[in-house]
């Protein structure tokens, strides 16, 4: 008797315990809704495994409450169609697209905890599921950009966009995509400079307000001689806000600095830093305006605090040593300079070209010189010197001090 009241007990908690995780495919889809809006990713993933196991509610069979949750997928469907009509009903795919979505889901999940391999694998399941889906088409071809297979890449990314081209999302990703897809291909030399700047103006002209398609384009522009554009697309990027685009701002102050405008640099370097939350990168464009303004006290205050966000940032390394040069102390310029040049070697530089380690290579290859490590300042000045782009600012510098120095060594009597 016990046994069978055990079992009537069990047997009466069964409804119960199966709406706790959803009888149907459509409820466990809620389900998981609702834990994603939570930030209960455990119970999120546990909701959308089970809705690629539980049976869909039918209309038929179905109970009132699968029925009711089927609507609210129904209707979820149709506002992701952005055109007013049932996909249940248009497509006669309801299951598919519901499995689809909830592989999409457990996709985002899988690639927020940074388990690349099995995103993928869900995304192409979603994709396999529902050939009409834009966001797991999205999804994918994102993933696939980061993982440097840009031509599948774009091709799902522009399906995206075509398949719902009212949606400012798929617009918006698409334009990100291939801006930063041509600047990581250029990196690796996989195309010219002419070639990624044709993709920028092409991610512009699907987002006009694409804030990195703009700064690399500007930024290549500068960087390829051609001043006045790469300025103007610049200081168009960091003004196109109410308030300013951080990023671009801090970009922009970065190259005024180069180009010598001090004074501008400082202005957009401060309006980076406005905020309490501004990030490290904001910190060291300050400090390096404010160094260069000679407020070497304050400028270290701001790198120190760029420092501490970016322990690992090659140029923040540099302009600390810039500072410290500045002010006279040698020793810690240099060593600042090492760790730049270090950090750099390893792949640690903000730009991708570099540009930071070369600058360091020089200032270190200069702190040698005033010591008078003639020796080792002319290897330094003439790696620096012979890898440094043909308009960079401190090339002739470089090339004179190493002059000096080989001619010095070569006088020597111990060299005759």
């Amino acid at each position: 008797m016990r046994a069978w009241s055990a079992v009537a007990l069990l047997l009466s908690l069964l409804p119960g315990i199966a709406r706790a995780g959803g009888a149907f495919a459509d409820e466990s889809y809620l389900r998981g809704l609702e834990a994603l809006e939570e930030g209960n990713l455990r119970r999120a993933q546990s909701c959308f495994e089970a809705c690629a196991r539980a049976p869909v509610a039918e209309p038929a069979t179905g109970s009132p409450a699968g029925l009711d949750a089927r609507a609210n997928v129904t209707q979820r469907l149709a506002q992701e169609a952005r055109n007013g009509e049932d996909p249940s009903f248009r497509t006669g795919k309801y299951a598919a697209a519901l499995r689809a979505r909830a592989r999409n889901r457990l996709g985002d999940i899988a690639r927020a905890q940074g388990r690349l391999d099995e995103a993928r694998a869900l995304y192409e399941e979603a994709v396999g599921l529902d050939g009409e889906y834009p966001m797991v088409h999205a999804n994918l071809g994102r993933l696939l950009a980061a993982a440097g297979e840009h031509e599948r890449a774009m091709a799902l990314l522009e399906r995206a966009y075509r398949m719902a081209p009212t949606w400012d999302l798929f617009r918006e990703m698409c334009a990100d995509t291939i801006a930063r897809s041509a600047s990581a291909r250029a990196r690796a030399g996989e195309i010219g400079a002419e070639d990624a700047e044709a993709q920028y103006l092409r991610a512009i002209s699907l987002d006009a307000y694409n804030e990195v398609a703009q700064i690399l384009l500007g930024r290549s522009f500068y960087r390829r001689g051609d001043r006045e554009k790469g300025l103007f697309v610049l200081s168009r990027a960091a003004e196109q806000q109410r308030g300013g685009n951080r990023r671009a701002c801090i970009v922009y102050s970065e190259i005024l600095l180069e180009d010598g405008q001090d004074d501008r640099a400082l202005e957009y370097a401060q309006r980076a830093c406005a905020t309490p939350d501004a990030p490290g990168t904001a910190h060291r464009a300050f400090g390096a305006a404010l160094a260069q303004a000679g407020r070497g006290e304050e400028a270290l205050s701001e790198l120190y605090q760029a420092a501490a966000s970016m322990p690992r940032d090659a140029a923040t390394a540099l302009h600390l040593g810039k500072a410290y040069q500045r002010l006279g102390w040698t020793d810690h310029a240099r060593r600042a300079f090492q760790t730049a040049r270090g950090l750099a070697a390893r792949g640690l530089d903000p730009d991708g070209s570099n540009g930071a380690g070369l600058e360091a290579t020089y200032r270190l290859g200069y702190v040698h010189f005033e010591r008078g490590d003639l020796a080792l300042a002319a290897t330094l000045l003439g790696e620096a010197a012979d890898a440094a782009p043909a308009l960079t600012r401190w090339l002739d510098h470089a090339r004179e001090c190493r002059r000096k120095a080989e001619e010095v060594i070569v006088s020597l009597p111990a060299a005759q």
